[in-house]
């Protein structure tokens, strides 16, 4: 069975320091709101790393035709490419941090902009060893 846990991104900005509470719920409600006004009804970040490195492999967006739209600016300024994968990363950092580390892992986080929710779905990749022992 899958572990269910609600995706935290009370993480660090780019800058290394944690955001307040009452920060990242400006940021994310920021988010959704442009997304919304955007018409944009779904986000899916996919994301990849192993052997020490990771990486956001590709942002889509629903409808498609409103690719366009992830290098609008946003209020803060970024772009709304720019808050997805700070967003994506903040969380991807909490909750699975380290997971590009030795034989890495790779997920997807899905923003359902309707509902104002975003859920993580991960995979850890592991080398499994099997052990057998024979008298010859």
């Amino acid at each position: 069975m899958a572990k269910r846990k609600k995706i935290s991104t009370h993480g660090y900005q780019n800058s290394g320091e944690k955001m307040e509470q009452s920060q990242e719920d400006a940021f994310r409600k920021e988010l959704f709101d442009t997304l919304k006004m955007y018409g944009i009804v779904q986000v899916i970040i996919h994301y990849s790393g192993a052997g020490d490195s990771g990486q956001t492999d590709d942002i889509s967006i629903k409808p498609e035709t409103r690719d366009e739209m992830l290098d609008e600016k946003m209020e803060s300024g970024k772009t709304i490419r720019e808050a997805l994968d700070e967003f994506a990363w903040r969380g991807i950092e909490e909750n699975e941090g380290g997971f590009y580390n030795n034989d890495g892992g790779d997920g997807q986080i899905i923003f359902d902009v309707n509902e104002r929710t975003v859920k993580m779905e991960h995979n850890n990749n592991v080398m499994e060893q099997v052990y057998s022992e024979y008298e010859l």
